[in-house]
């Protein structure tokens, strides 16, 4: 998976130099760069084996370029996404294996203005490129992504703390698999405007 890795990166710098450059020529009101982490409640479940639903803990870390025009924010995030092997079912000794790879998404939304604060409310979708837990197999699935995030100003410049609240739903071919849990980073503005 190292060359993959290595391809994916590219690609992500790749395109965000493209977005910085033509998000500017498109007349963008702002721009920012965000990175941060999440912690998250990770449940699946295998309906077509009639498997029961597990609960497993998960992470994701990244970064994220953001384009605001009016209150429509655009955001391309990239990182890594994760979780560990689920909660063992007691019954039938049967866990969900745990997994980690690559993440890339689009999403878009609204933004609103509360006095200093920013609220932004996103939905989009993703691709996780992955590798599961003492498996030598690389895999990949879509997924439907939303976020309610809250930009609190940190300096006049535009420095921003960004807290939010994910949900993921993952299409992962028999099995469903939700995520939830809550964010933390640092938005830092590329342009003028920040989040004041």
């Amino acid at each position: 998976m190292q060359g993959k890795s290595r391809a994916a990166l590219l690609g992500a710098l790749v395109i965000c130099i493209y977005i910085s450059g033509t998000s500017r020529a498109a007349g963008a009101q702002e721009l920012k760069f965000d990175i941060g982490g999440a912690g998250l409640a990770v449940a699946s479940v295998d309906t077509a084996d009639s498997r029961p639903l597990l609960l497993a803990a998960g992470w994701s870390a990244g970064a994220a370029l953001e384009c605001v025009f009016g209150k429509i924010p655009i955001r391309v995030i990239f990182g890594y996404s994760g979780a560990g092997p689920s909660a063992v079912d007691p019954r039938e000794l049967f866990c969900y294996r745990g997994f980690g790879g690559l993440r890339s998404a689009l999403e878009a939304g609204y933004s609103l203005r509360l006095n200093e604060l920013r609220l932004e409310f996103l939905a989009g979708g993703a691709l996780t490129i992955l590798e599961y837990s003492a498996l030598p197999l690389v895999s990949a699935w879509w997924s439907i992504a939303a976020e309610a995030a809250l930009f609190i100003p940190l300096a006049e410049d535009g420095l921003c703390f960004r807290g939010g609240i994910p949900l993921e739903y993952m299409f992962r071919g028999s099995t469903s698999t939700f995520a939830a849990g809550i964010s933390a980073g640092i938005s830092i503005p590329l342009s003028a405007g920040g989040a004041r």
